[in-house]
């Protein structure tokens, strides 16, 4: 583990962040990053594992993510900063997962509780229980983040619906891209609300998988989802889905999903909201799961506090709804504006 921090100050997506370290082993390589600590608490932020094209990608991936997890720790009214933990795939990970992950652990040891992890893109439930072993600063063991992502993703989707007089999600159509551990927990709840749903995926194995144990949804190729005609779009995968080059071409009423940094940048939210589409920041609607590993940390587990705290999300979002919408202003500007006085006022008083 090295510290290299400074390395980085000239890098587009850095934001003064507090610590960025690179994990450079001879079987393990990544970079975490935690981009704002507040009173001593500890930064959270889940690890990702994913085959990057090189460490550019990796650290434009950790810079953005830890930044975004601070927004989404104040936007749920958390005391804790953000951070982030992005790691390689590699040969050795293929050949003995359980030591990869161990490693990985003893090298989280080293912060002395600075950051606080758990799983993400790649990283599964059970990998975070075998760190569990190894170190006591990982979260998500009792508690299933990927369940309280999508309660908090379908709660906002039910808010919006309610609050636009779109009456329920009977019949909705609404199209999920991306059929991994929270695309997947989103899918099942709303199929109990008799919504329609439309699922796309990278993988065919998976979708083929899903759609014996459910007949009823709807397989769209991969790419072609937004393309649909949806009441809500709903991006479960990787960042960067609405772009210039394909906004215009979104034929959906509303994006609620779960998946991190959904627009390219922050105009194709104006851009969206001129075409009456209404685009709920990342960040606000998909907190469930930190909010459940925060719980988890502070020893609340059961099952009812941490569910009524996810579904808090509707009531600021229902606030937010009501600014939008009364200054004709977009939802993600009044959402930003809010998380950022919050957060200069953090750091003033730090």
């Amino acid at each position: 583990m090295s510290i290299i921090t400074e390395n980085f100050v000239d890098e587009e997506f850095f934001d003064k962040h507090a610590k960025i370290i690179q994990i450079d082993g001879q079987q393990l390589k990544g970079f975490i990053a935690i981009h704002r600590h507040f009173n001593n608490f500890p930064s959270f932020g889940a690890t990702r594992l994913y085959d990057y094209n090189d460490q550019k990608h990796a650290l434009i991936d950790v810079l953005r993510l830890s930044c975004l997890m601070t927004y989404k720790s104040i936007a749920a009214d958390l005391s804790y900063g953000g951070a982030k933990a992005v790691l390689f795939t590699t040969d050795y990970l293929k050949k003995d997962r359980v030591n990869f992950f161990n490693e990985y652990a003893n090298e989280i040891n080293k912060l002395s509780g600075e950051f606080i992890t758990g799983s993400d893109v790649g990283v599964y439930q059970q990998d975070v229980v075998n760190m569990k072993k190894i170190t006591p600063y990982v979260s998500g063991v009792i508690v299933d983040p990927s369940y309280y992502t999508a309660l908090g993703v379908v709660t906002a989707m039910k808010k919006s619906i309610e609050y636009l007089k779109l009456g329920d999600f009977t019949n909705k159509k609404i199209g999920i891209d991306g059929a991994g551990k929270v695309g997947y927990e989103i899918l099942k709840i709303l199929l109990n609300k008799q919504a329609d749903i439309y699922l796309s995926d990278i993988n065919i194995q998976l979708l083929n998988k899903i759609k014996s144990e459910f007949p009823q949804i709807n397989i769209v190729p991969v790419n072609k989802l937004y393309l649909q005609s949806l009441d809500i779009y709903c991006p479960c995968a990787l960042s960067d889905v609405v772009t210039f080059d394909n906004y215009k071409n979104f034929q959906c009423r509303m994006i609620v999903g779960a998946a991190n940094n959904q627009l390219f940048s922050p105009e194709l939210g104006d851009l969206l909201w001129r075409r009456e589409i209404l685009y709920l920041p990342d960040y606000l609607v998909n907190a469930g799961g930190l909010i459940s590993v925060v719980s988890e940390y502070e020893g609340v587990t059961d099952e009812l506090s941490v569910t009524n705290k996810v579904l808090a999300i509707g009531d600021r979002l229902h606030y937010y709804l009501e600014e939008a919408y009364r200054l004709n202003k977009p939802l993600h500007r009044l959402v930003d504006a809010a998380v950022k006085n919050r957060l200069n006022s953090l750091e003033f008083n730090l």
